[in-house]
């Protein structure tokens, strides 16, 4: 800060910093470092900071737990992955046994009607028998 207003002061009466004086400050320079003074006695700069350090610290704070958040859901992750793949394993075992079962059912029909056919003939047979 200090380096900053000597530079400043340089650049601005850059005559009377070439050559020491014995009365300094003159009025001139005298008022720029008035001014200078008010400017970097003003505390509301330092509020300022303040503010911005307190929001970088509110940032970093959601990122903390945004962080945690993720690595919460990493591993929720790998439990659907894992849930999924048995989900996927007893689909096709269903799958499988659902043919099967499905192909005993057609048997069963196919009995059931060749059964009934075979009857309904001996049926039919019977009763033409039975009269003549």
């Amino acid at each position: 800060m200090v380096e900053e207003l000597r530079q400043e002061f340089l650049q601005t009466f850059p005559e009377l910093a070439k050559s020491p004086h014995s009365n300094a400050p003159f009025s001139a320079d005298k008022r720029y470092l008035n001014g200078l003074c008010k400017k970097y006695n003003d505390l509301s700069g330092n509020r300022t900071l303040e503010e911005a350090k307190g929001k970088v610290e509110g940032a970093k704070t959601i990122m903390k737990e945004n962080v945690i958040s993720l690595m919460g859901n990493k591993e929720q992750v790998a439990k659907l992955e894992v849930s999924t793949s048995e989900f996927a394993g007893q689909a096709k075992r269903f799958d499988e046994s659902s043919h099967l079962i499905a192909q005993n059912y057609r048997w069963e029909q196919i009995k059931f009607w060749g059964v009934m056919i075979c009857v309904v003939v001996c049926f039919i047979v019977f009763i033409m028998w039975y009269v003549l």
